[in-house]
């Protein structure tokens, strides 16, 4: 079973942004709770807000699972466009 780093990556990639987690949640729509709660593990987001998180930051769905983005340079994570 692959390991899952996504309350790691939500975390440090809010951070990276500078963000609160009040201001994270206000952006997908969640409580800051919610969002305490996904940085530690205890609860994963739903589908809604984890769209809104990856939309967000600008990363693929798979990565914020199953990439530790904390060890990755910033433009290698974000997909081309075209």
């Amino acid at each position: 079973m692959r390991k899952l780093y996504i309350s790691q990556n939500i975390k440090h990639l809010r951070k990276e942004k500078k963000l609160t987690q009040d201001a994270l949640g206000e952006l997908i729509g969640v409580k800051k709770a919610a969002i305490s709660t996904y940085e530690i593990g205890r609860n994963f987001p739903s589908v809604e807000a984890l769209l809104k998180i990856v939309e967000l930051f600008e990363i693929n769905l798979e990565d914020i699972f199953y990439k530790d983005l904390s060890k990755e340079k910033r433009a290698d994570r974000v997909e081309d466009p075209q």
